[in-house]
């Protein structure tokens, strides 16, 4: 089902955006393991510290633009991102100063942009995202769908401790049985894009921990 919802003032132009901010990252080998030595800062006191529990990602909201992966070696069809959207609003300091998406290096931007974003995450997991104003655009290819508030928050249920999912791309059952008789099945890159809009602009927030293909 396509549902996209676009309308004629808003660009159809898959743009990387230049409002995404790394946020949360440990220094350290942090792999999720258990030989991860994370958080071993040069001003540490403990010289056997290591914590391996972090929340880092891609921090971005309604003025970011797009955000475009490429991923590699794509064979059952199946892409899926980790969201948290649970993030302070505001707190994505790239976007600081701005009025409207940047999508262009050619835009003019403000020079203090290239701020650490707070980490902390907001009181009770509280959902900072405006109801009835809020569109997740995703793409496919260059083929642009859009879930409005109530399709995007009805995938906030957890599977899992900390765990919210959702699907970019599932296959369909007709290229699921192709799929099952094909025993050489070559990979794809696909690239992925998704955007945040919103006239609440920064205060739309979310990050991307996790992209999982198969």
């Amino acid at each position: 089902q396509n549902r996209r919802l676009l309308t004629d003032e808003e660009s159809q132009e898959i743009i990387p955006g230049e409002g995404w901010l790394y946020s949360g990252g440990r220094c350290g080998f942090c792999d999720g393991s258990f030989q991860s030595e994370c958080q071993r800062s040069f001003d540490s006191t403990c010289p056997m510290k290591g914590h391996s529990d972090g929340r880092s990602g891609l921090l971005g909201d309604a003025l970011s633009g797009w955000l475009v992966f490429e991923v590699p070696n794509v064979k059952e069809g199946i892409i899926i991102l980790r969201l948290e959207v649970w993030k302070d609003p505001n707190s994505n300091t790239r976007t600081e100063g701005w009025t409207k998406g940047n999508t262009s290096v050619e835009d003019e931007r403000p020079e203090n942009i290239n701020g650490l974003a707070d980490n902390a995450n907001a009181e009770g997991r509280r959902l900072f995202i405006p109801e009835n104003d809020f569109y997740f655009d995703y793409a496919i290819n260059g083929d642009i769908k859009t879930m409005d508030y109530s399709e995007f928050i009805s995938y906030k249920e957890k599977v899992g401790k900390n765990m919210s999912l959702w699907p970019i791309m599932l296959p369909s059952e007709e290229k699921e049985q192709v799929s099952s008789n094909n025993k050489e099945k070559k990979g794809e890159t696909v690239e992925v894009a998704i955007r945040l809009r919103s006239s609440a602009g920064r205060q739309a927030t979310v990050a991307v921990s996790h992209l999982y293909y198969a």
